[in-house]
């Protein structure tokens, strides 16, 4: 039995390799739904919500972010057919700064795979490190992305994303996987 692997295994979600096993850390919104704290800005440019008492940023741990509403998602604009959403994003040429914060009792040497569909531009980081920076939008198509071990601390860790609207349908959805090296 490997270690590495709990109850909340799947097989094959990154590969062919029948001996690669993978486990979600945070599922997609559309098999679980997910919260998130987040502030909404009425503009499109990328804005950097202040920091904290304590000179913390927001997107990493430890900021105090008791004032931000919460939000259940995945979160789309009305119109969306191409997948379920919860949170109705409404108007054109805005944005959200959205935080998750999430467990990890141990890190692996596995790989860590950041999966997402986003419409429009995106930056996620993880304890404030910038991992993912990618414009445009992907509509019904899904983005795979490695993320460095690094980016990982034992312990909490917190996912931070900054997603902005400009015209069209508005759509997020996310999912994080652990996969342990074949033994």
């Amino acid at each position: 039995s490997n270690p590495e692997i709990s109850a909340n295994c799947i097989i094959n979600v990154l590969s062919d390799d029948k001996s690669l096993y993978s486990e979600y850390i945070l599922p997609w919104g559309k098999e679980s739904a997910w919260t998130m704290k987040y502030r909404y800005f009425e503009q499109a440019d990328y804005v950097e919500p202040p920091v904290d008492s304590n000179g913390k940023s927001w997107k990493e741990v430890g900021y105090d972010d008791d004032v931000w509403d919460t939000l259940t998602g995945p979160m789309g604009s009305e119109g969306i057919w191409y997948a379920p959403f919860n949170y109705v994003w409404y108007g054109e040429m805005n944005c959200f700064c959205l935080r998750r914060t999430f467990e990890l009792p141990m890190l692996g040497a596995g790989v860590y795979t950041f999966k997402m569909q986003h419409d429009d531009d995106i930056k996620v980081y993880l304890n404030g490190k910038l991992v993912i920076d990618e414009p445009d939008w992907t509509d019904e198509r899904i983005s795979t992305y490695e993320i460095p071990n690094d980016a990982f601390v034992i312990g909490e860790n917190v996912l931070a994303i900054y997603i902005k609207q400009n015209w069209g349908g508005a759509y997020l959805d996310y999912a994080l996987y652990y996969a342990a090296l074949p033994s």
